[in-house]
């Protein structure tokens, strides 16, 4: 009678242990998608709506936003160096040109135009 108790009692353990059948495909991928998203509803509403673009907006180098500005002839502006302090040891005529704008050189026009793209 032993005997039959404990095949009784591994029947019924292996019949609880049966895996679920696995979710369909579609269900795995989306799940795959949403793994940094808060929940499946909000992954969906977010695809719901999607325009398919052409191409990425460009970024604006913010750093080269702040240091060149482009005229109106297409060249752009820039300020010269060494004009910040120790003026002592400077005479008066290059204190007056470190004042005034300088222009991009032709060399680094390329450089700049890349990191402005909508300047």
């Amino acid at each position: 009678s032993k005997t039959s108790s404990v095949s009784v009692e591994k029947s019924a353990i292996s019949s609880s242990n049966q895996t679920n059948p696995r979710p369909p495909a579609n269900m795995l991928n989306c799940q795959e998608v949403n793994k940094g998203r808060s929940s499946l509803r909000s992954f969906l509403l977010s695809t719901q709506n999607t325009r398919i673009s052409s191409m990425p907006k460009l970024k604006t180098h913010k750093g080269a936003a702040k240091r060149f500005k482009k005229t109106a002839s297409g060249a752009f502006k820039r300020g010269k160096a060494n004009a910040r302090h120790l003026f002592a040891g400077k005479s008066n005529a290059n204190k007056r040109r470190l004042g005034t704008p300088g222009t991009v050189s032709s060399a680094n026009i390329k450089a700049v135009r890349d990191m402005l793209p909508y300047a």
